[in-house]
């Protein structure tokens, strides 16, 4: 249990960094970066992967039925969705309180939804290990929460003294209807990974680890986001006249970019592979996984955000919920991650 949480911490760690390495590339539209990285993150580094740890991975795939490829992928298409509708919700209810209500969302949905379908509500609460575990999930909503509140705080810390804009883009009701359909699109992620599960079966009857049986059908979800997100961004860059950003030389360091797009790229998919290898050491409760995947991102990003000093000036409140956040956040995976085994002994 303890060394499947460690595994998914690597896979927040890789989450919370994979964008500091894209954000360096110079002289090229965020469409034309965003979609390269893309193609490492949902393609090639995928398959890479996948051929590495599945033996014969094309014959995995056609020991299976077309429909046990359907909702890994339609799922994987919605997640794409959802990703793009994010940047609505921050537009809406601005950074901190769109990146709190989203999340948030994304958790609980992502969390629950799967296991609710897969054996009903009496699974989760069937044991008091479950339930132990499931206390530790409510949990790391709160620490998201605390999180949320450091974030309104840093707000209004950076504006005091400034004149409120009248262009203002804020729209609570149709921002929170925008991070209900983000968080849900979002969540299809993990809806995808549970859909994919014959996949995972079909790798280990292959001669697959089961430390590694979720990389081949993780390849299939990511297709689905991959489709969605090189349709959206070829739009914009016939909106944008950037097409010509991909063969772009003139003041653009070229092999620079193209290194930190691929390292970027790479920690993005890193994020998801731990995680699927993180929850197959957690047994009966890898249903917690997605919470925990959530909760330590949150923890590793606000970590960035201080080396990189967006928290300075913020006052003794905002810090104050900062730390109060991370601190339950921490706590929500130790509870999930000893908790159970501390009443097992009891019971």
């Amino acid at each position: 249990m303890l060394g499947g949480i460690l595994l998914i911490a690597l896979g927040s760690f890789s989450a919370a960094s994979f964008y500091v390495p894209i954000s360096k590339t110079k002289n090229i539209a965020w469409e034309v970066y965003w979609l390269m990285a893309g193609i490492f993150s949902w393609l090639i580094v995928p398959f890479l992967v996948a051929f590495a740890t599945v033996p014969d991975l094309f014959g995995v795939y056609g020991s299976l039925e077309s429909s046990d490829f359907v909702w890994p992928f339609i799922f994987g298409a919605l997640w794409g969705v959802g990703g793009l509708t994010y940047g609505m919700t921050l537009r809406y209810l601005g950074v901190s309180l769109g990146i709190a209500i989203a999340n948030g969302i994304i958790s609980v949905f992502g969390t629950l939804v799967p296991p609710i379908y897969q054996g009903g509500i009496g699974a989760i609460i069937s044991t008091p290990e479950n339930i132990v575990s499931l206390f530790g999930v409510l949990v790391s909503i709160v620490g998201i929460a605390f999180m949320g509140m450091a974030g309104i705080n840093k707000d209004k810390d950076i504006s005091k003294g400034n004149e409120p804009k009248g262009d203002s883009d804020f729209n609570l009701k149709l921002g929170l209807i925008v991070a209900v359909v983000s968080g849900l699109m979002s969540a299809c992620f993990s809806f995808g990974l549970a859909a994919a599960k014959p996949i995972a079966e079909a790798a280990v009857r292959n001669g697959a680890e089961p430390l590694y049986q979720g990389n081949a059908g993780l390849c299939i979800v990511l297709l689905g986001g991959l489709l969605v997100n090189l349709v959206y961004c070829l739009v914009k860059s016939v909106q944008n006249h950037t097409l010509g950003d991909w063969v772009k030389t003139t003041n653009t360091p070229v092999l620079r970019n193209w290194i930190f797009l691929i390292i970027g790229g790479s920690l993005w998919y890193f994020q998801m592979m731990f995680l699927e290898m993180g929850k197959s050491r957690m047994g009966d409760l890898e249903y917690t996984a997605w919470a925990i995947l959530m909760s330590l991102t949150i923890v590793f990003s606000t970590a960035w955000g201080f080396f990189n000093g967006e928290w300075k000036g913020a006052s003794r409140k905002t810090l104050t919920f900062v730390f109060a956040g991370i601190g339950i956040l921490i706590l929500s995976a130790i509870i999930i991650g000893i908790g159970p085994n501390i009443v097992k002994s009891y019971y």
